[in-house]
């Protein structure tokens, strides 16, 4: 079966587009503590298929090619923005080859209006 792990920075609802995948959560395999190339080691081990995360500086800190599992890279944390983008993130992480990288574009959160005294004229 392909598993999925989902590092500890994306949100759980991501599971949701997966149904019919084993899907588990760092923090529920116990490697919350667990850095990057430890991570992925674990995960290879156990063998998921594919890692998705949000840290935008893991392809540079690891070298994929080694790698077994395959690496899905989203480009925001936020779930209001991810779940508009749920066919693209579970389209990458299907046609993800083995030891794969995909990054998803999924758009940045909208910057909040600042208000207050210091900010009125």
């Amino acid at each position: 079966m392909n598993r999925i792990l989902l590092d500890q920075n994306v949100p759980y609802p991501i599971r949701t587009l997966f149904p019919d995948r084993e899907v588990k959560t760092a923090y529920q395999m116990g490697w919350n503590a667990l850095g990057n190339g430890e991570l992925l080691r674990a995960a290879e081990a156990e063998d998921f298929a594919v890692m998705v995360t949000c840290d935008q500086n893991i392809r540079h800190q690891q070298n994929m090619a080694t790698r077994r599992v395959g690496l899905v890279v989203l480009s925001t944390n936020n779930w209001n923005i991810l779940r508009d983008r749920a066919d693209d993130i579970r389209r990458s992480v299907e046609e993800l080859a083995p030891n794969g990288y995909a990054y998803v574009e999924c758009g940045l959160a909208p910057k909040r209006r600042r208000t207050g005294p210091e900010l009125e004229m």
